[in-house]
């Protein structure tokens, strides 16, 4: 009887009994996926003698305030102007019309103020 080995994954198998010229058939296929993966085995071994291994830490906050420190933390520099994004149209509309004529009161007061001032 010659033993004949595949490769299955990454595990190499050994089928007993094939012979040489026969090429991997479907029953030879079909007998070594009915056989447990090592890594399956492996965890069935640990957990029934509780040896379940403890999850990775995702994340820490260790170190970070030490580097965010390094520069300064800096306060947000403040706009001029605040965005008008996502403002009421109609809002828009009326603001636009009252800085308009706005203008026209500030000249006629600059106006009378440069009269007074000749006086």
């Amino acid at each position: 009887m010659m033993r004949r080995s595949f490769r299955c994954g990454r595990y190499r198998l050994q089928v007993p009994g094939a012979p040489a010229r026969q090429r991997r058939s479907s029953t030879l296929l079909k007998r070594a996926r009915s056989l447990p993966s090592p890594r399956a085995s492996a965890a069935a071994l640990n957990q029934s003698a509780g040896l379940i291994m403890a999850k990775s830490k995702n994340h820490t906050t260790h170190n970070q305030s030490r580097k965010w420190h390094r520069n300064g933390i800096k306060k947000p520099r403040s706009q001029r102007y605040e965005s008008l994004k996502g403002v009421d149209p109609k809002f828009m509309r009326n603001m636009r019309f009252a800085k308009k004529h706005n203008k026209k009161g500030f000249k006629k007061m600059q106006a009378n103020a440069a009269l007074q001032s000749k006086k």
